[in-house]
């Protein structure tokens, strides 16, 4: 094993269980953590979007809710206890409503364009229309920025980046830092946002935030590859790939994870578990000297998928609430 790979496996040791540990599959975890009550967060997402004018696919559902986790957790890291729960959940609901509509390859460009001209004109102005992406989110929104003023600034500068980004990953004749940056400026934004809503302020805080939502949408991106795809999107997973291998993305990637700070150490095994599964979807994509290290690590079985664990952290999600008492938060 060279130097390199044998650093990765000592960093996959300090965050990952092999998968041969007796006892650890995804049922066992869930039912370990069943033995702690999060009916109160799970509800604050639930019954929140349940007041939303707006259809919602499961999958949207689910992104959704692990944008409000993500930021639940942060927060809980920082603090030891949840700042601005209702700020977060309208952070999330923007975040499903803009992502998933720039993704829908059912939409034509012009539609696309005309759209997201109408949110930016909403965003800086607070002036209303007949747009269904506003109307969804529009009050929530307006009472976020005006009792958290810092964070229009950042959601402004996440928009343009999601619209940079957009036009970016309809090409495939750029070079790798950009398709790089784009990943890690939109990523990073988010974390801004989250890190705004719920008063991160020193610039240590601010750094540290950065580099984590950076790093999550590095993942992210490599879980969301075949869907990529199908909508021509490209993205560093993508390019890599075409000019190879994802060997140089997973190294840096799980580098970038462990470097992260320790306040973030609850993420780290998420996101290590996140390339795993990425590595497991998408069979040939890494070198055989590198799959044979990350297969130690593969606890997901030959009927596993992204797409299986988002109808399982779907229904899990709705099986926990109506195994619990209602619960405000």
């Amino acid at each position: 094993m060279n130097l390199i790979l044998f650093k990765m496996e000592k960093v996959l040791e300090k965050w990952l269980f092999p998968k041969n540990t007796p006892n650890v599959t995804l049922d066992a975890l869930y039912l370990q953590l069943k033995n702690n009550d999060f009916t109160p967060v799970i509800k604050a997402f639930t019954d929140r979007l349940e007041t939303i004018p707006y259809s919602f696919s499961k999958s949207e559902q689910v992104s959704g809710s692990i944008c409000f986790f993500g930021g639940v957790f942060t927060s809980l890291l920082n603090y030891g206890y949840i700042e601005n729960i209702d700020g977060l959940f309208t952070f999330a609901l923007c975040y499903m409503l803009i992502d998933h509509f720039l993704d829908d390859n059912t939409i034509n460009a012009e539609e696309k364009d005309k759209c997201m001209k109408e949110i930016y004109i909403f965003m800086a102005t607070g002036e209303k229309c007949e747009n269904k992406l506003i109307n969804a989110a529009a009050d929530r929104y307006l009472k976020l920025v005006a009792e958290v003023p810092k964070c229009q600034e950042y959601i402004m500068k996440l928009f343009k980046s999601e619209l940079e980004g957009a036009k970016v990953q309809s090409s495939n004749k750029l070079d790798r830092e950009i398709y790089l940056r784009i990943a890690e400026e939109k990523g990073g934004l988010t974390a801004a946002v989250i890190g705004s809503i719920i008063g991160l302020n020193s610039e240590k805080e601010k750094r540290e935030s950065l580099r984590l939502g950076a790093v999550i949408q590095l993942v992210d991106d490599f879980l969301d590859f075949h869907d990529d795809y199908t909508l021509n999107i490209y993205t560093l997973v993508r390019y890599d790939l075409e000019k190879g291998n994802l060997d140089e993305y997973v190294k840096y990637t799980i580098e970038k994870i462990d470097e992260l700070s320790n306040v973030y150490n609850f993420f780290k095994p998420i996101l290590s578990l996140g390339i795993i599964l990425s590595v497991h979807d998408n069979p040939g994509c890494i070198s055989d000297e590198l799959n044979e290290l990350l297969k130690n690590y593969d606890i997901f079985d030959k009927n596993t998928t992204k797409y299986t664990l988002i109808d399982w952290f779907h229904d899990k999600l709705y099986k926990y609430i109506d195994e619990n008492m209602e619960v405000d938060l």
